[in-house]
């Protein structure tokens, strides 16, 4: 994973609504979220319930555990 963001992350965090440019994305509405679901995300101490239930190969589990430590740091 040797992909580092160019994005100057700094500025972007200092912007308000009104300084991004949102016309090339159009509003939602009710329509738009009527089959929308909540979902809340498992607890940590279920992680291997979730990787067990998506049947990921062991390559996948070492790949997304060396992406979680990765993302925690």
């Amino acid at each position: 994973m040797n992909n580092i963001s160019q994005t100057d992350w700094e500025r972007v965090s200092k912007l308000s609504d009104d300084d991004i440019d949102f016309t090339d994305i159009p509003e939602t509405t009710d329509e738009f979220w009527k089959d929308a679901e909540w979902f809340l995300p498992p607890k940590r101490d279920s992680l291997i319930k979730v990787l067990k239930q998506y049947r990921l190969k062991s390559d996948d589990i070492k790949m997304l555990v060396m992406l979680v430590d990765r993302l925690a740091h």
